[in-house]
């Protein structure tokens, strides 16, 4: 009954919203009304103005990438496989906007930058800068901002947030060349040691936290385009700076070959985890929470492991350490899939290491109080006969012995 009363008050806020922005008065009292495509739709709106932003291409390029077909899927699905070359673009915007939540980019001419901006959907008006009222207060900072956003979820920081640094670097500048940092000051333990193995403990000192209830206005502000799709040349540069660290180096083998990555205090776990652990265990399989071990620690257990299993999360970030002759059954949502969910993120880091992916699509428990992630995010059941004929196939067809 309440789950259905948030619906309906969501849904009557939405077409008030919608009424309102139809009134000229609308952009005085914090509404955004109109939008471009993306950046370069922008810069052809306002050619004429060439002080108004400007767009940069470093020199480096994302591969192209074909990637080798899973091993096993459960179902009948589509997936993307081939990646066409791709680029990175720093976009330079004068006298723009960022606006946290909801997240997204706003022009000097009032509007969202539709491609560049977090959203779940693949039209604009799905995006939530058109679904809600916004800060009426615009702070001006002035100066040059770089966004770093420092993403609290561990694939989005180490596959995402990461290569901003080292791009900048090949560019022959630093993130401290800036005025302002617009990143999270979460100073989660994962975000703290790779800042510090990269020599950027002190990054927090010119920080603009992201999390602020107004819109954010800058002489020019710096960001680079969004990617979705794999980079291989990053995972290997990640891949190294751990595995070369002294403190990687000092580990012992962890002589733990089965992993079990649990996610038993966080969104998108199982509802019958307990069953799930009781078979697993009985199979030879350790329990890992990853967020309990560095991130030298989380490394090392993945380069010992022989195979994997794990619910699509954060954690299995970790197979990009992985060794190539080890195997991984990443359990997804079967309604898990779209342009801007990364549903296909873990296939892409097990392809970089060129292990065995297996996918294993099931049932979701779907909570309507996770908004527009009520599919991603909701629980899953996986059925114990699904995973044992799963496991017992990918035993049969390896190297490794049944324990």
């Amino acid at each position: 009954m309440i789950n259905n009363f948030k619906v309906i008050k969501s849904k009557l806020f939405y077409f008030l919203c919608l009424i309102i922005r139809k009134f000229p008065f609308a952009v005085k009292i914090g509404f955004i009304t109109e939008y471009n495509w993306n950046f370069d739709d922008y810069l052809f709106d306002n050619s004429h103005n060439d002080k108004i932003s400007k767009v940069y291409i470093p020199r480096n390029r994302i591969d192209a990438v074909q990637l080798p077909a899973p091993s096993f899927i459960n179902n009948k699905i589509t997936i993307n496989s081939e990646y066409e070359k791709n680029e990175y673009r720093l976009n330079i915007l004068w006298n723009g906007q960022f606006c946290f939540n909801p997240f997204g980019y706003i022009t000097s001419t009032n509007r969202l930058l539709f491609e560049e901006s977090s959203c779940y959907g693949n039209t604009p008006k799905s995006h939530w800068f058109f679904r809600k009222l916004l800060p009426t207060s615009v702070k001006k900072i002035g100066g040059r901002a770089f966004m770093m956003r420092g993403s609290n979820n561990y694939w989005h920081f180490v596959t995402e947030d990461l290569s901003k640094i080292k791009i900048l670097e090949e560019l022959g500048q630093k993130i401290s060349d800036y005025d302002h940092i617009l990143m999270s000051l979460s100073r989660l333990d994962f975000q703290k040691e790779y800042y510090e193995l990269l020599g950027y403990e002190n990054i927090y000192e010119n920080a603009l936290s992201l999390e602020t209830s107004h819109r954010l206005k800058f002489d020019e502000l710096h960001f680079f385009y969004p990617r979705y799709q794999p980079d291989f040349r990053m995972y290997s540069w990640v891949e190294q700076i751990v595995k070369k660290s002294k403190k990687y180096s000092a580990l012992p083998n962890t002589f733990k070959k089965r992993l079990f990555i649990s996610r038993s205090n966080s969104r998108r776990t199982f509802v019958n985890e307990d069953e799930i652990w009781s078979y697993l265990k009985s199979r030879g399989f350790h329990k890992v929470e990853c967020h309990r071990f560095s991130i030298f620690e989380q490394a090392k257990l993945f380069a010992d492991a022989e195979v994997i299993i794990g619910i699509h999360g954060a954690g299995l970030t970790n197979l990009l350490f992985s060794s190539s002759s080890a195997s991984v059954i990443e359990i997804r949502n079967k309604d898990h899939y779209g342009s801007y969910t990364a549903s296909d993120c873990y296939y892409w880091l097990s392809a970089y290491s060129k292990l065995s992916y297996n996918l294993l699509l099931t049932d979701c428990c779907s909570n309507s109080s996770f908004n527009g992630r009520k599919v991603v995010d909701s629980n899953l059941y996986l059925s114990i006969t699904e995973l044992e004929k799963t496991l017992d196939m990918i035993l049969h067809n390896s190297k490794f012995k049944k324990q």
